[in-house]
C-alpha cells in the first residue's frame, strides 16, 4: 500500500508532471511538493481537493479512506451493463461509449492503478472517436475531438508504461496504433508497432495495418 507521499509522486509522474508544474497548478512552492512526496509535511485541507482534481483521483484515494474495491467494482460492472443495455454508440446524445467512459473515469479517480479498467475506458473513448470520425454516425466538434483524443492517449500511455500484464501491454499498444491512425500519425503508430512481440504474427499484422492506412492516404493525395 502506497503512503501519501508515494501516491503523490506516482500520480504526478504518471501524469507527466514535474514538481514545478504541479506546484504551479496548486499555487505552492516546489519545496512544498517535495516535502509532501517525502512525507515531511501534508497539504492544507484546502489544497487536497485541487490536488486530487489535477491528479485525476478522488480525495478518498489521496487520504486512503472509504475503500471497498470489490463492492465498487461490482457496482461499476452493473452500471456499465445497464448503459450497454439501454443506449447506443451510434448517437451523439446519451452516447453509450461516453456514458460508460464517464463511469470508468469516476471509478479510476478512486482506483487509478486498475489498468484493466483504464484500458476499457480508453477503448470506449477510442470507439466514440471511431464511430464519429470514420463511420460518420455523428459530428464531433474539433475541440471535443482533441480533448477525448488526448484523454485516450494519456490513458494508453499510462498502461503501456506501468502495467506488468503482458496481454494488457499488447492490447494497449494495439489500441494506441488505432488511435494514431485516426489522425494519420504513422510515425507514432510505427513506434508502437515496435513495442509489440513477434509471436503469433502480432507485430506483422500491426505493421501491415499501418502501411495499408498510409498507402490509402497517399492514394487519396494522388
Amino acid at each position: 500500500m502506497l503512503n501519501f507521499g508515494q501516491k503523490i509522486k506516482k500520480l504526478r509522474t504518471d501524469a507527466g508532471l514535474s514538481q514545478a508544474m504541479l506546484a504551479e497548478h496548486i499555487g505552492v512552492s516546489v519545496q512544498s511538493i517535495s516535502n509532501w512526496e517525502c512525507n515531511n509535511t501534508m497539504p492544507d485541507i484546502s489544497q487536497i481537493v485541487p490536488l486530487a482534481s489535477i491528479l485525476c483521483v478522488s480525495t478518498d484515494y489521496l487520504l486512503g479512506v472509504g475503500f471497498d474495491e470489490k463492492a465498487d467494482h461490482e457496482t461499476l460492472v452493473r452500471n456499465v451493463n445497464t448503459v450497454w443495455a439501454n443506449y447506443s454508440v451510434n448517437t451523439k446524445e446519451n452516447n453509450a461509449d461516453l456514458l460508460v467512459a464517464n463511469l470508468y473515469k469516476e471509478y479510476l479517480r478512486k482506483y487509478p492503478t486498475d489498468y484493466e479498467v483504464k484500458y476499457k475506458c480508453a477503448l470506449a473513448l477510442y470507439d466514440y472517436l471511431l464511430v464519429g470520425k470514420v463511420r460518420g454516425k455523428f459530428h464531433i466538434e474539433a475541440n471535443t475531438y482533441e480533448s477525448i483524443y488526448t484523454q485516450c492517449k494519456s490513458m494508453l500511455s499510462s498502461i503501456c508504461n506501468n502495467t506488468l500484464v503482458i496481454e494488457l501491454q499488447i492490447n494497449a499498444n494495439q489500441l494506441m496504433i488505432g488511435l494514431m491512425l485516426l489522425n494519420d500519425n504513422f510515425d507514432e503508430a510505427m513506434h508502437h508497432v515496435e513495442m509489440l512481440p513477434e509471436v503469433c504474427g502480432i507485430k506483422c499484422a500491426a505493421q501491415s495495418k499501418v502501411l495499408y492506412a498510409q498507402n490509402q492516404v497517399i492514394g487519396q493525395i494522388k
